[in-house]
């Protein structure tokens, strides 16, 4: 946000208004889309720092924790693309919300149960959705988005794991700690 903001906008960026420009190539975002989910697969399961020991539960959750929120980020940008106003479906609704969901969970993917991640996953999703108009908003000019993204969808995922995370019992991860609706015992799923 701080070096689009000091380069400034494009030339005649906005001289019609803050509206988003269309995209150059969908089927390339796509691809990118696709190359960030495989590498985003490997990062996350690489956080536990090898499959020695009890290392590979954690690498296993983490690899499923990640595509699980992924999928709930892609429901949600589907869904967005029904109900926002004038119904046009466009690329960026849908990848926007499923990095938004890959970022959220990063965190704290080894330490979510199934239901989490995909609770995080929709939810850094819909945090995308709402706050990706603030750049244009002021001006700035992200054409992807990365504010949204990794600002807002990174500062939910920091919280995702104060409210989601499972006290891990091996790797002490948490030294000991769970999140808040993993700490209460009403809270609890098993």
């Amino acid at each position: 946000f701080i070096a689009a903001w000091m380069l400034g906008p494009r030339l005649g960026r906005y001289e019609n208004g803050t509206k988003p420009l269309p995209l150059g190539n969908p089927t390339s975002c796509i691809v990118g889309l696709y190359i960030l989910w495989w590498g985003w697969l490997a990062f996350n399961s690489g956080s536990t720092f090898g499959v020695s020991g009890a290392k590979w539960k954690f690498a296993a959750r983490a690899a499923v924790s990640t595509l699980i929120a992924s999928i709930g980020g892609g429901l949600v940008g589907s869904v967005w693309t029904l109900i926002k106003p004038g119904r046009i479906f466009e690329v960026m609704d849908i990848v926007n919300p499923i990095l938004g969901a890959l970022v959220g969970v990063t965190a704290g993917c080894a330490l979510y149960h199934t239901v989490d991640a995909f609770v995080v996953g929709a939810i850094g999703a819909a945090v995308v959705i709402v706050t990706n108009p603030i750049a244009d908003s002021l001006r700035v000019d992200d054409p992807v988005g990365a504010t949204a993204v990794h600002a807002f969808g990174g500062f939910w995922g920091l919280v995702a794991v104060a409210l989601f995370a499972e006290e891990d019992e091996g790797l002490g991860f948490t030294k000991g700690h769970a999140g808040l609706f993993r700490g209460l015992k009403i809270f609890k799923f098993e």
